[in-house]
């Protein structure tokens, strides 16, 4: 498999960037105006796992955004969506990672995000980042007669939950690397 790396979302992803929404969400997916004005929000930033060399076309295999205006205390995780081909590599951890600590930096305290009622997966990864569930929406995904789950956490938190996730899943190797770069 190519080398995945994770970078900032560019207006040229918005091709990919749909297709990967259509593909998980068909009966609910962003539109091309939403995911495009996500991009460009100064208020939000959004991160995609790229596969794709150098001078070619963006090869996409996920994807997340959090929304965090600065000094508002408050951020929310607007999307994620992984990939299956690479679901269960601690991809998403790694977003919510670096994303949360964007928000942090905004001023943000506290995390915030909904998920389907059904999504257990994705339920479990946000439980084991210390999201607590505070309530929820019914049928907030119409098209699919879900209900939401409100879930909510300390932003440090989740940052330091996170690195403990990705330092227990890393090789020897890499956890070498990573404490080289923190000292």
């Amino acid at each position: 498999m190519p080398t995945l790396v994770i970078r900032e979302a560019r207006q040229d992803d918005l091709a990919e960037l749909m297709r990967l929404e259509r593909e998980s969400f068909p009966l609910d997916a962003w539109s091309d105006t939403t995911m495009r004005r996500t991009i460009a929000s100064p208020h939000s930033r959004m991160l995609v796992i790229d596969t794709s060399e150098p001078g070619t076309e963006p090869a996409l295999r996920g994807y997340a955004s959090v929304l965090a205006a600065q000094g508002s205390g408050e951020a929310d995780v607007e999307t994620i969506n992984i990939d299956p081909v690479v679901r269960r590599g601690g991809w998403a951890t790694r977003l919510l990672a670096e994303l949360s600590t964007w928000a942090a930096e905004r001023g943000a305290k506290q995390l915030f995000l909904e998920v389907r009622a059904n999504g257990d997966a994705a339920i479990r990864l946000y439980e084991s980042l210390t999201f607590e569930e505070i309530g929820r929406r019914a049928n907030y995904y119409r098209a699919e007669g879900q209900d939401a789950i409100v879930m909510r956490a300390s932003i440090q938190d989740v940052i330091a939950r996170a690195e403990q996730r990705l330092t227990a899943r890393a090789t020897e190797p890499e956890r070498e690397a990573m404490e080289n770069m923190q000292s």
